[in-house]
């Protein structure tokens, strides 16, 4: 089998022919500082040290377009503020590697909206380039080839969080417009993505949880953005397009069942600490839902022997039936050292060898 072969294994509750290695959400680059301290090549890549397995991205991006460089606005010694190229004013911070702290955000009116949409270019043929250039590197990939989108929370980036939470409430109408817009564009470009190549998965960011629950009822869920998932999911199966997978961090519980009864068929990087338990999935959901990530990044910090026991746990409960990727819950963290790292690849492999047999 190819990468790509016992990727679609899996997704379809398969068994593939050996272990398929990946880490989905990748490694903080705190993580590598430390790991390249402690005696991994500053040259090699984590996944080419590791013998990780990559999937290939379909080089078309749904955000402004042309891209724009960052413009540095101001900068310290361990810091520095940018206008990137979504109209978003970030603060990054060396000692703070996880997430960034958003400042600004571009649409405040309905006339920042209008000039939001033409920063966005909907329609625009260049999108493509890239593209048609190396088309026949997703065409004839042995890697599994993966088109990313963003979900009805990319209004969040729009808008600010809060100003995005009050205006389902205040100006729902015009939540709507902007989600018309925005998923009209993107479900232009699957169409025209799949006239150069068909992806084996599409991928949404719908970060709508965070560690204590979702941001939104069900309620304002099947209000505003079932519809737009739903219509998402047909899309793509017209295109026999049959794995759809949603990034949401937090505590989903609420909301899994939402995705999956509106054509969302699998779910990532399953959060451990906000209970985001795939064992806990696969028993209420059975084959439903396929589970990508779940290896609690915690049981690494406290070192090997909760490492083992974390992925005994998962792999013994989940991988004779198919339909589980495992990975760490999210970037892998500076607290986890290069040795446990390097123990936890090497168990997850055996582990996974030893319950194929």
């Amino acid at each position: 089998m190819t990468d790509r072969e016992r990727f679609l294994a899996i997704l379809n509750y398969e068994q593939p022919d050996e272990p398929l290695l990946m880490q989905w959400m990748g490694f903080s680059e705190a993580t590598l500082r430390r790991w390249r301290g402690e005696g991994m090549p500053a040259d090699v890549s984590p996944h080419e040290y590791f013998g990780l397995k990559r999937a290939r991205s379909l080089p078309v991006t749904v955000f402004p377009y042309p891209a724009r460089e960052d413009i540095l606005l101001e900068q310290g010694e361990t810091w520095r503020i940018v206008l990137n190229n979504r109209d978003l004013k970030v603060r990054y911070d060396d000692n703070a590697p996880y997430i960034p702290q958003f400042l600004d955000y571009p649409v405040k009116s309905r006339q920042d909206w209008e000039r939001y949409k033409v920063r966005i270019n909907r329609g625009c043929e260049r999108r493509y380039d890239r593209l048609r250039e190396t088309v026949d590197l997703y065409r004839n990939s042995d890697q599994p080839v993966i088109l990313g989108l963003r979900g009805c929370w990319e209004i969040r980036y729009f808008l600010g969080m809060t100003e995005a939470l009050c205006m389902l409430y205040d100006d729902p109408d015009f939540v709507v417009e902007m989600l018309d817009f925005w998923f009209g564009h993107q479900w232009e470009i699957i169409e025209r993505v799949c006239e150069y190549a068909t992806p084996d998965a599409v991928c949404i960011w719908e970060d709508l949880a965070y560690k204590n629950g979702p941001f939104v009822s069900p309620e304002m869920y099947r209000r505003f953005f079932a519809r737009y998932h739903r219509e998402t999911s047909e899309r793509l199966k017209a295109h026999g397009i049959r794995h759809f997978l949603v990034d949401c961090d937090g505590k989903i519980d609420e909301l899994l069942p939402l995705f999956l009864e509106n054509g969302i068929t699998g779910t990532f990087p399953l959060e451990c600490q906000a209970e985001a338990d795939p064992v806990k999935f696969r028993r209420l959901y059975g084959k439903a839902v396929q589970l990508i990530g779940g290896i609690d990044k915690r049981a690494l910090i406290q070192g090997q022997e909760a490492t083992a026991a974390e992925v005994d746990y998962k792999l013994q409960n989940l991988v004779a039936d198919g339909g589980f990727l495992p990975g760490i819950d999210h970037a892998v963290p500076p607290e986890v050292s290069l040795e446990t790292f390097q123990f936890y690849m090497s168990y997850l492999r055996e582990t996974w060898k030893r319950l194929m047999q």
